[in-house]
């Protein structure tokens, strides 16, 4: 059976990191809620030391943010209980709640090619992951709240394992970084959720075709059909801050020219093409879209 791959594409709010599961790559969207109530967003970084994990980002005064999956109708095949809902005529959707993300491909086994010599295909183990510099804006190295840390990544809307693909960035434009990633298989691609909770943990998982382009993303609410998020504000950047320990303060970095390649012309930017627009000085908040952690 040929190889195909599947395309991932992460869009929005997602740290991505090399160096928060040993020997893995993950990608984690922190929980972005309504900000605190006629209370001004706090952004000294000696305000943020008394208040806890959820009430620094709610301090932030950040509009509200929602992760969710889309995937292509045509590349939906089944998912059990895990019922995702329709996102518009061509796309289904699932909302994710804390679950932790891994993606598990159809197995790869020897071929045999037609003039009879045997090949051996790549096992699934064996797909490079990431390599430390993904060509993603990096600020300088911060330590992490435990909250988005492992095992229970607490704070998290949703947690990505990218350890099993081929991780690299790409650029929307020149107002958002996106993370790209290619896993070979099969012919399907399995998506598995586990989320924990005081009672255990529970599993769902969703099958889709080997050759799907799928798009996570963690953008504001009031982007998404039918979602009614509440009102803050679009400096982006100050969501990243808050997932830090308050006394590394975070800077997102100046883009410059260069970096990485464009995004093919055919990716998924369903919803996010029209959320990180605006006027020039938005474009600082689109550029910190994915950050990569040392």
């Amino acid at each position: 059976m040929p190889i195909t791959t599947a395309v991932i594409q992460v869009v929005g709010i997602f740290l991505v990191s090399s160096h928060i599961v040993p020997g893995g790559f993950v990608a984690v969207a922190p929980r972005i809620p309504c900000s605190t109530s006629g209370r001004p967003a706090i952004k000294r970084n000696v305000e943020l030391s008394d208040l806890s994990a959820e009430e620094a980002m709610k301090a932030k005064g950040l509009e509200e943010h929602v992760a969710i999956l889309l995937i292509p109708r045509d590349d939906y095949i089944s998912s059990g209980e895990w019922r995702p809902q329709a996102f518009d005529k061509n796309y289904l959707y699932v909302r994710f709640d804390g679950e932790q993300i891994r993606f598990i491909p159809s197995p790869i086994r020897e071929t045999r090619q037609a003039h009879g010599e045997l090949k051996r295909q790549r096992s699934n183990d064996e797909l490079p992951i990431a390599s430390d510099d993904l060509g993603l804006l990096r600020p300088p190295c911060c330590a992490l709240r435990p909250e988005y840390l492992p095992p229970d990544y607490r704070l998290a809307a949703a947690v990505l394992d990218l350890s099993n693909g081929r991780v690299k960035a790409c650029t929307q434009g020149f107002l958002r970084q996106d993370t790209v990633v290619e896993i070979d298989n099969s012919g399907t691609l399995t998506i598995e959720a586990t989320k924990r909770d005081g009672k255990g943990e529970t599993k769902k998982l969703m099958t889709v075709k080997g050759g799907a382009r799928l798009t996570f993303e963690n953008a504001p609410a009031s982007r998404y059909p039918g979602m009614r998020g509440c009102g803050g504000g679009d400096d982006h950047v100050l969501a990243y801050s808050a997932m830090v320990d308050p006394n590394q303060p975070i800077v997102c970095p100046a883009r410059t020219r260069g970096g990485p390649p464009l995004c093919t012309p055919n990716s998924l930017v369903v919803v996010v093409a029209h959320v990180h627009q605006g006027p020039p000085d938005f474009i600082t908040n689109a550029l910190c879209s994915n950050n990569q952690w040392p």
